[in-house]
């Protein structure tokens, strides 16, 4: 049983602009609560993010509290890790202008911890299908290494089809999404 430090993103996939972005952040507080998201990327942009500026309980708890959100998406943009000043206040425009465009898609990218036995029948059985219902796609690093290992020996047990889950996913599109 081996518990390692494993890269995560999630996207999402149904909404766009500031709502998309809201309902990110609510789906990493449901599915992954304990995370550490290291980046945002707002269409092809990604801003490195410097925990460092706040104590980690702010950042808890602006993430634990559906009705901070906007505050910790100006927390964030006021946090981006850039050290030259001049080029960090260029990064926090763009950041602000990106989070509030109607088109502007979300993702974001972190660590967590993955230990080899209990987490992938979490991420299958519960994770995944959570953050679907938020309308995103989480993708874990470990995870797919383990699918993966599994097809290579011929065991497809733990495996879906998640072409056929996306599709359906885009034929129900917002109905499955979790009213805010």
């Amino acid at each position: 049983m081996a518990i390692i430090r494993t890269t995560f993103r999630m996207s999402q996939r149904v909404l766009t602009g500031p709502e998309g972005f809201r309902l990110v952040l609510r789906a990493l507080r449901e599915v992954l609560p304990y995370c550490q998201f290291d980046v945002v990327q707002l269409d092809r942009f990604k801003f490195a993010i410097n925990w460092n500026r706040y104590p980690r309980s702010i950042w808890f708890e602006l993430l634990h509290r559906p009705e901070w959100h906007d505050k910790l998406i100006f927390h964030l943009a006021s946090s981006l890790a850039e050290s030259d000043p001049v080029r960090r206040m260029a990064q926090q425009a763009h950041f602000a202008r990106l989070a509030t465009e109607e088109t502007t898609r979300t993702v974001v990218h972190g660590t967590i911890l993955y230990e080899s036995e209990g987490t992938p029948e979490l991420l299958r059985g519960a994770a995944i299908p959570q953050a679907r219902r938020y309308g995103c796609e989480l993708q874990v690093d470990a995870y797919t290494e383990h699918l993966k290992r599994n097809l290579r020996r011929g065991d497809t047990g733990d495996l879906h089809d998640p072409q056929r889950e996306l599709y359906d996913a885009m034929l129900e599109g917002g109905e499955r999404l979790i009213q805010t």
